[in-house]
């Protein structure tokens, strides 16, 4: 390669990489036809981007195009039609050839250079407009250009762009939006999004990214509002002295307030640091029914100040199953240095910020390390991934980690898991089931599907470490990797895990029973 990219062919299972087509030209765009025995890519051989057809057993290659624009993206089918990414004047356009045959060389190929430039195709100019051009070509001084002004590059953003959303939570239906919108280099964009219900929960987040100097500098805003209520029991309402049953309900609502601010250091392209000021600010308020009327109390109970530092590595193996069945490692490191507040009491002798907080400063330390490694037989893996974590002082429990649910013992909820130490293993063998699918339904692609038993085994704890207090759980998982509308990837699954172990947390009993997971993503946890 001198001025372009070339065409290799890359053998997924030994590594080895051949050279199929490489010159002073561009190709690129490359795909491999029904059968296997010709290649179909997009080459500047002309000076303008056209597709071939290339037979990899004799290397003979043909033109199938002949555009002035530009012709990329190839995609053939089983009966040989053709589809390409045409360029227009007017943009991108999507071309098909029914019945796609060479072209005779004679009519695609320039005129001779002339001092180094090539003048005019030889199918698109008789012999007086070759001429004019010859006789333009040569008395052209390039040395002498018109007065342009100069000016300064300045920022031109996309336009602003609207993603749909809708979503059930708690039993409820949130209608919102993603919004986006980034300048043309890069340098400067957003990532909002938003949504509501019928009782007025909320979501909204937005995220701002500026790109101009080395690291990547943020700032992330998140704000979510939950309402409740609760019936008051009995004996609370004789208290109360309220006897309208149905009028009897408190009502709650969470504010739930965050800001990052930020910068993330890419080191090399496995590796990156990331640091950030965290500020959060949760608050509710409170609407009880007595027998005066309604009280309303407004307060904060968790006031939040984090400065953190992560280390994410990522180092994947390029195959086609990557997303679905990773080979490769990941390690994130993590150093939180925290001064909280946390409400425990109200003050009796004033109105305004009569909150009593209690001060939690700790430092913290997580660690997770994940190994995807292929096995003898082909497509098969084996993951191997170890979580950490420990707060170096006494905390309330609201500061925990909490070790089940999706992400952690998937035997046994989020919160029945709970400690400032923490440890666990899970181990995950995966296969496929399906391959190659190759089947739509409406604006759904389906590719494949894999299958996945695991083992998690940990615990969350306060105390030295006791195996004898570790939890297990075992369980399967069915992926399918899809895409949507032919672009955005459209990840599913479902996951069966059984906690083998019984306990009990704040007069609950967990374990011996079976949880079930769903899930649909962009991508998947691991």
């Amino acid at each position: 390669m001198t001025n372009g990219e070339d065409i290799y062919i890359l053998d997924l299972t030994t590594g080895k990489t051949q050279a199929v087509l490489t010159d002073k030209n561009d190709s690129r765009d490359a795909i491999f036809g029904p059968g296997g025995k010709n290649i179909y890519f997009s080459w500047d051989k002309t000076g303008i981007f056209n597709i071939y057809q290339m037979a990899l057993d004799s290397g003979n290659i043909n033109q199938l195009t002949n555009v002035i624009g530009g012709a990329f993206m190839p995609s053939v089918d089983l009966k040989g039609r053709l589809a390409y990414t045409r360029f227009t004047s007017g943009g991108y356009k999507i071309a098909v050839l029914a019945d796609p045959s060479p072209i005779d060389a004679t009519k695609t190929t320039y005129l001779p250079e002339h001092d180094d430039a090539a003048l005019a195709s030889a199918s698109n100019s008789d012999p007086l407009q070759q001429s004019a051009l010859r006789q333009g070509k040569t008395t052209y001084d390039d040395s002498k250009l018109p007065n342009y002004d100069v000016t300064s590059y300045k920022t031109h953003y996309s336009p602003l762009s609207f993603l749909p959303r809708l979503m059930v939570d708690y039993g409820t239906l949130k209608a919102g939006s993603y919004i986006y919108s980034y300048d043309t280099l890069n340098k400067y964009g957003f990532l909002a999004g938003v949504d509501l219900n019928s009782r007025g929960d909320y979501d909204l987040f937005t995220i701002l990214e500026y790109r101009n100097f080395g690291p990547t500098l943020f700032l992330e805003a998140y704000n979510q509002v939950q309402n409740t209520s609760f019936k008051v029991d009995s004996t609370d309402l004789i208290l109360r002295g309220l006897f309208d049953v149905d009028a009897a309900k408190d009502k709650f609502r969470y504010n739930l307030l965050e800001f990052d601010l930020g910068a993330s250091f890419k080191l090399n392209e496995n590796n990156e640091v990331r640091t950030s000021f965290i500020l959060s600010r949760y608050g509710a308020r409170s609407k009880f029914r007595e027998l005066v009327g309604e009280t309303t109390l407004n307060f904060n109970y968790f006031i939040g100040r984090d400065f953190s530092l992560k280390f994410n590595h990522r180092n994947y193996k390029p195959t086609r199953n990557r997303a679905i069945s990773p080979i490769g490692r990941t390690v994130s490191l993590g150093y939180d240095r925290e001064f909280n507040k946390f409400l425990v009491d109200f003050a009796t002798d004033r109105v305004v910020s009569a909150e009593i907080f209690d001060n939690y400063n700790y430092n913290k330390f997580t660690l997770n390390w994940t190994e995807h490694r292929s096995l003898p037989i082909k497509n098969h893996t084996l993951t191997v991934d170890l979580q950490g974590g420990f707060i170096d002082t006494a905390v309330d429990s609201f500061f925990n980690f909490f070790g089940g649910g999706l992400l952690g013992n998937r035997g046994y909820p989020l919160f029945s898991i709970e400690g400032r130490k923490f440890l666990q293993g899970r181990f995950t063998y995966r296969l496929p089931l399906l391959g190659h699918i190759d089947k739509r339904l409406m604006h759904l692609y389906f590719d494949k599907i894999y299958l996945s038993l695991f083992y998690d085994y940990g615990n969350a704890f306060n105390r030295s470490i006791r195996l004898s207090e570790f939890k297990s759980s075992v369980g399967t998982e069915l992926r399918m990797d899809s895409f949507s509308f032919y672009s955005f990837p459209t990840r599913m699954f479902f996951g069966a895990a059984y906690g083998l172990d019984s306990f009990q947390n704040e007069n609950q009993i967990y374990g011996k029973e079976w949880r079930f997971y769903f899930g649909l993503s962009f991508g998947y946890f691991d």
